[in-house]
């Protein structure tokens, strides 16, 4: 239940969370090594970058992370202690999302953003994560640059958004260009979690939600709207890494479908919660034993 309820602290379209701390020499690999946090930023001649930096292991993992409404750097201890079972096989990066987004910012422009950030880390031959929002991304690095992914896992998301995903994103959308931060906040996780849960958790997730800046607002309307023209389909047979793709038959934002188009596209696999909503990830016990099942294999 813990873990649980620090997942909800982190994230509605993604995952759990964390808050940044110092960082250790990682060649001890003691238990305090594998779970410090390095955050850091990456800054170019068009966009800054922030990214968290853990683990200790020679693989290479990078999680790609949903939509959200503040930045999730000041959650990214609890990612850490999300992801322990991954730290000692596994350098583990967590890439936030551009500063400051323009106006139009697509997911390829996200994508090509990830691949320069990438690129200046040296990261090649990685395990890939992508959640919701972050598994575009994320697709759309691998069809870009198929030398940065060695595996791809793919979590409540799709290659084509459908009329069912567009309308609850620009209801989103609207309600943060409003400025109607309560109502964004409900009309998110909502749709996000199950019924049960949500209504298990709710002060916890709305807590969580709350306190968004202007500009968080702003950033959050605007990579929002990115999502609802997303198609990659026509590019996504040339994805050749191995692909999981993980959805939920009761998700409200993203059909379980998807991730069988997935799967067919790329001749990957799927597996379909049943029971579950979008965030499978955060109420489903063996989510991340069936990731790290997966990425072994």
């Amino acid at each position: 239940m813990k873990i649980i309820l620090h997942y909800i602290l982190l994230i509605v379209l993604y995952t759990i969370a964390a808050c940044g701390g110092g960082s250790k020499d990682v060649n001890n690999n003691t238990d305090d090594d594998m779970q410090s946090v390095e955050i850091k930023s990456v800054k170019t001649q068009k966009f800054e970058m922030q990214y968290a930096r853990f683990g200790v292991g020679e693989r290479t993992m990078v999680l790609f992370p949903g939509l959200y409404t503040k930045s999730l750097m000041p959650l990214a201890e609890n990612v850490a202690q999300y992801y322990a079972r991954f730290a000692k096989d596994y350098t583990i990066y967590m890439f936030d999302r551009v500063e400051n987004p323009p106006q139009g910012y697509s997911i390829a422009n996200m994508a090509d953003d990830a691949i320069e950030v990438l690129d200046s880390l040296r990261i090649k031959d990685a395990y890939f994560v992508g959640i919701s929002m972050g598994g575009m991304i994320a697709q759309s690095v691998a069809i870009k640059r198929g030398d940065l992914v060695k595996k791809l896992f793919l979590g409540s998301t799709a290659c084509k958004i459908e009329p069912q995903t567009a309308e609850v994103v620009r209801q989103w959308v609207s309600l943060a260009q409003s400025g109607d931060q309560q109502a964004l906040n409900q009309a998110f996780a909502a749709n996000v979690y199950s019924e049960s849960f949500y209504n298990q958790y709710r002060d916890a997730i709305l807590g969580s939600l709350a306190g968004a800046t202007d500009a968080d607002l702003r950033r959050f309307s605007i990579l929002a709207a990115a999502i609802a023209d997303f198609d990659v389909s026509a590019q996504l047979a040339s994805v050749h890494c191995p692909v999981l793709a993980v959805g939920a038959s009761d998700d409200k934002i993203i059909a379980p479908d998807a991730s069988k188009t997935i799967a067919e596209i790329t001749s990957g696999e799927c597996y379909i919660y049943d029971g579950y909503g979008h965030a499978v990830y955060d109420e489903a016990a063996d989510y991340l034993e069936r990731m790290e099942r997966w990425m072994g294999e």
